[in-house]
């Protein structure tokens, strides 16, 4: 439960567990909050197994919600009530395996989907799955097998690319290959994925 939810003798008992990051949103009291998971590289992925991501909301300090306890001839002091809800916090349950870097070459690609047929679009719109350990993301597009068309390089934290409209200019109908080169921070191509084919007609 959120920490403003317990008695105040009981809010001491709720355990710890290790910290991966912190938030700080001022919200109303009615409506809908979507809050954003931006933990790369915060949580735990080295060691395989089960974990378990949990939403703590400590009471807020914000002056509109305190209790007096004086003024209500309960004791005294005051009592932070603010980041109070009436349902259980969240968990995110999440798994680690020893696979990724073997599953990625053949999962890794996402758009375009293999053998898809664009119709002539402005320009060429490619994602894919991130993979943990890589600094950069080479990106290829073959015309011809180990011919680049062109190439380019993304930072780690990309996995989306929209090419320049001069390349279909150049390049009018036909097939094309892609294909996603992860580059470690010494700048070694520690992995890469299956070249796959698409066609623009």
């Amino acid at each position: 439960m959120t920490e403003a939810t317990l008695p105040v003798e009981e809010r001491g008992t709720q355990k710890r567990y290790r910290e991966v990051g912190r938030f700080n949103h001022f919200l109303p009291p009615v409506g809908k909050f979507r809050l954003k998971l931006e933990l790369k590289d915060r949580v735990p992925t080295l060691a395989e197994g089960g974990y378990q991501l949990l939403l703590r909301i400590e009471a807020s300090d914000d002056k509109e919600s305190d209790s007096n306890l004086q003024v209500l001839g309960v004791g005294t002091g005051t009592v932070h009530s603010g980041a109070v809800a009436s349902f259980p916090m969240p968990s995110l349950k999440f798994f680690v395996t020893g696979e990724e870097n073997n599953n990625w070459p053949e999962t890794a690609l996402l758009i375009p989907a293999k053998d898809a047929v664009l119709s002539a679009p402005q320009t060429l719109v490619f994602n894919w799955r991130e993979l943990s350990g890589a600094a950069l993301y080479r990106l290829k597009v073959f015309e011809k097998p180990e011919e680049p068309l062109f190439s380019a390089l993304l930072p780690g934290e990309v996995t989306s690319y929209r090419s320049p409209s001069i390349i279909l200019e150049k390049f009018k109908t036909g097939r094309l290959g892609w294909q996603i080169e992860a580059i470690d921070r010494k700048g070694n191509v520690f992995n890469k994925t299956e070249i796959r084919t698409f066609s623009i007609r």
